[in-house]
């Protein structure tokens, strides 16, 4: 049961939020203005703009090809040769009587961080769409990125931890 968690989940919330991105971008096309402020400042103001429709194809394209360069990630995580894998511990997790089970542990740990980044640029797409509905338009990142950071720390943390841990072996005496 856990397996199948550890794949659906991350796997629904990074789907949800490429849905989210593209539904939004399409609701909100007839309300935005032309051109569309597509770059920001620090500070938050806008200091490039796209004419509408190329805003679209752009926001939609890029949408796809960070889509396919995640997803394919992950896929390389199940068939990339054992030499390409650096993980503390890599002659335990490496092992040929582990490996199969070294890769969907990571596999599932990086359907997360992927999820997360797909959330940020849904949630980041958001902000963009709403700052140009919502004159002048200003973009604040501070909400976006530092629960992602937060996230991000965390899935490091927990990642490195959990392979830097080689549990010993018992050997059972005859």
């Amino acid at each position: 049961m856990r397996s199948i968690q550890t794949v659906w989940l991350p796997l629904a919330a990074f789907f949800t939020a490429v849905g989210f991105c593209i539904g939004d971008l399409m609701v909100s096309y007839a309300d935005l203005p032309d051109p569309v402020a597509s770059r920001f400042a620090v500070d938050g103001s806008a200091i490039g703009w796209s004419p509408k429709g190329r805003f679209l194809t752009t926001s939609l394209g890029l949408l796809a090809a960070l889509s396919a360069v995640l997803l394919g990630s992950a896929g390389l995580m199940l068939a990339a040769p054992a030499s390409t894998m650096n993980l503390p511990n890599r002659g335990y997790w490496l092992a040929p009587e582990r490996i199969a089970e070294t890769r969907r542990m990571a596999f599932g740990r990086l359907l997360w961080i992927m999820a997360a980044t797909m959330l940020l640029i849904a949630a980041i797409y958001h902000g963009v769409l709403q700052a140009n509905l919502n004159p002048p338009p200003t973009l604040s990142m501070g909400g976006y990125l530092i629960p992602y950071l937060v996230f991000t720390v965390a899935w490091l943390v927990e990642f490195f931890w959990r392979f830097s841990k080689a549990p010993t072996e018992r050997v059972v005496d005859d």
